[in-house]
């Protein structure tokens, strides 16, 4: 069945029609039961592909397809990647053969039909739970409460893994001015043996042009098609209220992670213990611009800002304010803060300077290796996780005592952590959580952000096994039935990945 991802805004049904066709194009669907694997044999087709055929001759002969043959070699123990890519096809039938001889006990298995073709091997004890029949209980839960004439789908995919992105616009919450993020549920299941149903708590951050995710690893209501299809649709049934409640926990939880520094920051100064010689004092500054750019110094000093200083207390357009030096992704720069108004003349006082876009900044932001609480950390990650650049830039082994130093210490001690933060070059675009895998599709880490760089494409920093992931090692990042290619590197950037 041929993959596809369509980023929309619609509602519940026309989004769900949108599957259930999709999955009847790919042919009437039928499940055969086999009761012995044993009693079937790999086959040549006439048309240079494999198929099954039953041994007593009572069934027509079945192409297998590609996730089908994948799902039976697996089943055999056999490494269907290898078998599949790398030996002829009459290795392969030789293979499958004398496998599915060797098998010691009867084993059960079921045929999932598409057409004439087999599309996939799946348990004997199989429970199918197919897109209409899932989507209708779905349906049936957001009715009951009450969300199903508000919601709205921001995604949708169909292939051999096939998934709906839900948006509930009714509990949109501006975390910050103009940051607009929405309550939402990621529901994924297959009908091919490649997933079991998973439905996620997430909230969508709208202002993100890639519709940005925040959620809590291991959040997933997860039931495999297994037993009982009447058990999976009560727990998919009981599991959509549960996830929406779990998702308002995680908005919460963002709120909190964005406005904690900003509500509270008086309490830590005041409750901070400084060793040099501090003052301060506190100002009320709504009006905020910053400058990044070799031409930000002239900038500045047309305001009255002297270039050549690192902070400075004074008069901004007319107001009490202040100004700050500080780079960004290898950008010098200045962040500027006023009790008047930069936007009101915005072009008068910055040369018709554009505003940069929120995209070209994350870009800016991935690409200098510049990690963000909520995205990239969370209060469980190690500081060294966070890569060399931000360890060497942020964590003192040479200090006295501090909050944290012990573990610190045994991390530095024993010589490395086990997972990294690492930067990506891609082929293509991902989605951010997409697994990334080895060469040889082990799962080695997943993708925390991505953005389309004008200096590097498609690129993405990504959580990984150390081991796995060393500069310049060739990896693929897979979401669903879609797949890109990557090259690892460290940050900042490099012009150029490895050739």
């Amino acid at each position: 069945m041929r993959a596809s991802w369509s980023n929309v805004d619609t509602d519940f049904d026309t989004a769900a029609e949108r599957i259930i066709q999709a999955h009847r194009a790919d042919g009437p669907h039928q499940d055969q039961p086999v009761l012995d694997l044993r009693t079937w044999a790999l086959v040549p087709t006439g048309d240079q592909k494999i198929g099954v055929a039953a041994l007593a001759g009572h069934q027509p002969i079945r192409p297998l397809r590609a996730n089908a043959f994948g799902n039976l070699m697996t089943r055999l123990g056999a490494p269907a990647a290898f078998v599949r890519d790398r030996l002829p096809a009459p290795l392969q039938l030789a293979v499958g053969n004398y496998l599915l001889a060797s098998l010691d006990d009867g084993v059960a298995a079921t045929l999932r039909l598409r057409g004439d073709e087999v599309a996939a091997v799946v348990s004997g004890r199989y429970a199918p739970l197919d897109p209409d029949e899932l989507l209708a209980c779905v349906r049936d839960a957001l009715r009951r409460v009450g969300m199903l004439d508000t919601v709205r789908v921001r995604a949708v995919a169909t292939g051999l893994v096939d998934n709906l992105r839900l948006t509930f616009p009714s509990e949109e919450r501006a975390i910050k001015p103009g940051d607009v993020s929405a309550l939402g549920l990621d529901i994924t299941t297959s009908s091919f043996g490649k997933s079991a149903v998973h439905i996620r708590s997430l909230v969508f951050r709208l202002i993100c042009s890639n519709g940005m995710r925040v959620a809590e690893p291991g959040n997933a209501l997860s039931f495999r098609h297994l037993g009982d299809s009447d058990r999976l649709r009560s727990a998919v049934a009981d599991a959509i209220p549960t996830a929406v409640a779990r998702a308002r926990g995680v908005m919460k939880a963002w709120e909190r992670a964005v406005t904690f520094m900003v509500e509270h920051v008086e309490d830590l100064v005041r409750g901070s213990v400084f060793l040099e010689d501090v003052t301060w004092s506190r100002c009320h500054a709504p009006a905020a611009a910053f400058l990044r750019g070799p031409g930000s110094d002239p900038l500045v000093e047309s305001l009255g800002v002297p270039s050549e200083v690192s902070a400075w207390r004074g008069t901004l357009v007319g107001a009490s304010g202040a100004a700050i030096r500080y780079d960004f992704g290898g950008l010098t720069g200045w962040d500027l803060f006023s009790e008047g108004s930069f936007e009101s003349d915005w072009g008068e006082q910055f040369g018709g300077l554009p505003p940069v876009r929120p995209e070209t900044w994350e870009a800016v932001r991935i690409a200098a290796g510049i990690p963000t609480r909520g995205v990239d950390w969370d209060d469980k990650t190690l500081p060294p996780e966070l890569g060399p650049q931000f360890e060497s830039a942020a964590i003192s082994y040479a200090k006295g005592c501090y909050v944290g130093q012990e573990v610190l210490m045994r991390i530095y001690a024993r010589g490395h952590v086990n997972w990294i933060r690492r930067g990506l070059f891609l082929s293509s675009e991902v989605e951010r959580g997409a697994r990334v895998q080895d060469l040889e599709g082990q799962d080695i880490g997943h993708v925390q952000s991505v953005a389309n760089s004008l200096a590097h494409g498609w690129i993405a920093s990504a959580r990984v096994r150390r081991s796995a992931a060393e500069p310049d090692s060739r990896v693929r990042v897979v979401s669903g039935d879609s797949q890109a290619g990557g090259v690892v590197t460290d940050f900042p950037f490099p012009l150029r990945p490895a050739s």
